[in-house]
């Protein structure tokens, strides 16, 4: 049955921190159902995020992230990968060295949840995936052969590449780190955007999880990406047209963008999959804040609701009002605003002076954004997010003539050489090193079970008459 989404915030602030109450941006999310994490960015500072979670409610663990996805390049949503990486890749144990994943010239090991190829001597060891633009394979290795870092586990970097645009880095011989895994060069569609560049079985929802991407303008290369529950024939299978689009319209979007001042190029991409939106986290990094509000300009002096809305622009940056327009746009369900300039800092404890201010702005900020949004839903309002804000994405009710199981289909694993090419279903595995694939629906059935224990009751007799010769 589907699970609860979680969607933690663990930095909420603009490039212009980190403040005393707000980390720049990070976000995880827990889609799967089984507690393993993606996270969104990595800025400085979010390693010890997780450390400073409040000691009561939900409290995810950092040992838990097998992915990374990387918006854009900016110090801001980078500058904490390495020392994430390092504290998730471990320090080499004494007399162990990694085991080198240098390419032969005619194959390249790929390896992930959508992995091309298999290689089963190095399938329990990769421990960490990345996505991002081009210029995230260089950075990450340049910075970690500059600093001399020792790493025990293995990582792997994917470059999600425009028209046109180049690899920042190959997967060579000679060019690799020894804990580092030949990654793809993703090239986006006729369209422009990377289509299913992620698939991952959940065993809890019982059907794919899927990532695409898509450019939005900032003023570097930035993506938004789109984490979807993929329809299966059980959807569709037997019901008319009416049925299916409500069997369909039960599944769950998330829209998570990087920095934009014009989201409008991701919006075909969102609509163009089925499913609702069930979530949209755009960014709102300046807002003009009333006199009614801020009396004592606080927030800024001569400011004014055109002045800050061209500043915004010419930045490369959003209002609230931006936000909740583009959350209309997609029909969201839910609106969290990110990435929030330092001049709004996170409420502190509840009967403060100041801490009444902040809420009194953060209350302004998101009025605005409700506003431009006008949601569906009776009283639906946008989320000004805090550090630490965690945002539960409950399931769409399932009617109980709806509710019986979808058929399973056991498939055994083919683990072709190193020179074959498998098919994308063919092990699949998270960040953790767990294979998915293994079963196309689900696990095997009692019967399947019972058909294949005569066959290994044979194999051990005759394997014990061996041992006896």
């Amino acid at each position: 049955m589907p699970q609860d989404i979680m969607v933690t915030f663990l930095g909420t602030s603009s490039g212009g921190g980190p403040t005393k109450t707000r980390n720049c941006s990070s976000l995880i999310v827990d889609m799967l159902g089984d507690g393993t994490l993606w996270m969104v960015d990595c800025a400085e500072g979010t390693s010890r995020q997780f450390e400073l979670q409040p000691p009561v409610g939900h409290k995810a663990k950092r040992g838990r992230v097998a992915t990374i996805f990387v918006t854009h390049m900016h110090a801001d949503h980078t500058m904490g990968l390495i020392g994430f990486l390092k504290a998730q890749l471990g320090i080499p144990r004494a007399g162990v060295k990694p085991v080198s994943t240098t390419p032969s010239p005619d194959h390249i090991t790929f390896y992930g949840a959508f992995a091309d190829r298999w290689d089963s001597s190095i399938a329990q060891v990769l421990k960490m995936e990345l996505y991002g633009p081009a210029g995230l394979r260089a950075f990450i290795r340049t910075i970690l052969n500059m600093t001399d870092s020792q790493c025990q586990d293995k990582y792997v970097v994917h470059e999600l590449l425009g028209p046109g645009e180049q690899p920042s880095a190959p997967c060579k011989p000679g060019s690799m780190r020894a804990n580092e895994m030949g990654g793809r060069d993703i090239v986006c569609g006729d369209d422009g955007f990377w289509r299913e560049c992620v698939k991952v079985w959940s065993h809890r929802a019982k059907r794919e999880i899927v990532v695409d991407a898509g450019r939005v303008v900032h003023r570097v290369p930035c993506l938004g990406y789109v984490i979807r529950e993929s329809p299966t024939t059980w959807d569709t299978k037997g019901k008319d047209e009416e049925a299916q689009a409500t069997a369909l319209g039960r599944l769950r979007k998330l829209v998570l963008l990087g920095d934009t001042n014009d989201p409008d190029g991701i919006i075909p991409l969102v609509n163009s999959s089925p499913g609702h939106v069930a979530l949209a986290v755009h960014e709102a990094t300046d807002c003009y804040i009333p006199d009614h509000v801020d009396p004592q300009q606080q927030t800024g002096k001569n400011r004014t609701t055109e002045s800050v809305h061209s500043i915004s622009l010419q930045r490369g940056h959003s209002t609230p009002g931006m936000a909740g327009k583009f959350a209309n746009e997609i029909g969201a369900r839910r609106l969290v605003l990110n990435h929030l300039g330092g001049r709004f800092p996170a409420p502190g404890r509840s009967g403060n002076r100041d801490s009444k201010f902040r809420e009194n702005v953060m209350g302004w900020i998101e009025q605005q954004a409700t506003e431009a949004w006008a949601p569906e839903q009776d009283g639906a309002k946008a989320q000004a997010a805090v550090d630490f804000l965690t945002v539960f994405i409950k399931p769409i009710p399932v009617p109980e003539t709806e509710q019986a199981e979808p058929q399973i289909q056991w498939t055994q694993m083919d683990r072709p050489s190193s020179s074959t090419s498998t098919s994308q279903n063919s092990g699949q595995t998270s960040g953790h090193g767990r294979r998915y694939g293994r079963y196309t629906s689900g696990p095997p059935t009692p019967n399947e079970k019972d058909q294949r224990k005569p066959q290994r009751t044979e194999r051990q007799a005759e394997k014990r008459r061996e041992d006896v010769v």
